[in-house]
């Protein structure tokens, strides 16, 4: 969902790792270090990391594969630094991806019911899994097979029996969808015409065996989303929250736009918000645009 900024996912562009960073473009020194030789890049990142060792051996990990043997700890829970942009990211910095946890200690509780659609390697359902607790539940959804597997063994490295795992994607309809698989950018990983073949259930269908109020709903599908709620009626139906990504660049690829898709869950019986840093929760209609992308959230009408 979220990053600590943009930063944290722009360096990550070449397999190397040493792409050039933000702060270079900004002060004009873009083209003498895009074009620069390797030892050149490699040289400023070691100058100007906070860390400069832990990111070197990032690269190598990264780089080796070897990184899965190795565990870290994000607080509440441990991951595996498996081979992923967001687990690179979370190692070099780690405010990375922590906004969504301030969100999710903010509505969570001890026996909550979470789904997680579009669960990558655990940013989402394992802090959730540690808020829930034991009475609780979490339902995990990830359609690419490798970074299902990575989920997997982060939920079972931090125990987690109250967490269930799905390896499928969900949409309006029961089929099969392809999946692309960018080895750089697997956190954008999405629904293409060419690509692995990958069931396709609907939220609905896949959730029938998890009776009770859902606390919280998040989805993050790379443009995905709007087929994500059309095939979730039921689970709508009893989903006091939900936690969501837009992007209307995503969306028009998919032959929607972001007012479809607000429309559609306004229409499902809920309110629409904004939610800075600081948890203030600020009231948006179906016309509301960002550039780039955002997350939203949507509070079932009381």
């Amino acid at each position: 969902m979220t990053a600590h900024g943009d930063e944290a996912l722009s360096a990550y562009k070449t397999p190397a790792g040493f792409a050039v960073p933000p702060e270079a473009t900004r002060s004009g020194g873009e083209d003498s270090l895009r074009d620069a030789p390797f030892i050149k890049r490699f040289l400023h990142h070691v100058r100007t990391e906070r860390a400069p060792f832990r990111w070197l051996l990032s690269r190598v990990l990264y780089r080796s594969r070897l990184g899965s043997l190795i565990t870290f700890s994000r607080g509440s829970y441990r991951m595996h630094f498996f081979a992923t942009s967001m687990t690179l990211s979370a190692w070099d910095d780690s405010r990375a991806w922590r906004d969504d946890e301030v969100f999710l200690r903010r509505v969570l509780r001890e026996g909550d019911l979470v789904v997680d659609v579009g669960a990558n390697v655990g940013f989402v359902t394992l802090p959730a899994a540690s808020l829930v607790g034991k009475s609780g539940r979490v339902v995990a959804v990830e359609p690419h097979p490798q970074t299902f597997a990575y989920l997997r063994r982060n939920v079972k490295l931090n125990q987690f029996g109250q967490v269930t795992l799905f390896n499928v994607a969900v949409g309006q309809t029961e089929g099969k969808v392809h999946f692309s698989s960018f080895a750089l950018h697997d956190n954008n990983n999405r629904v293409v015409n060419r690509g692995l073949a990958v069931r396709l259930t609907t939220l609905d269908r896949l959730l029938q065996d998890e009776p009770g109020e859902i606390r919280l709903l998040k989805v993050d599908v790379e443009g995905f989303e709007k087929f994500v709620f059309e095939g979730a009626v039921e689970t709508l139906a009893r989903t006091q929250l939900i936690y969501f990504e837009i992007a209307q660049y995503n969306f028009v690829s998919n032959g929607y736009t972001t007012r479809d898709l607000l429309e559609l869950i306004v229409n499902s019986g809920f309110d629409l918000f904004v939610v800075d840093s600081s948890g203030k929760e600020s009231p948006v209609g179906t016309t509301f645009m960002t550039d780039g992308w955002t997350n939203l959230l949507a509070r079932r009408k009381r």
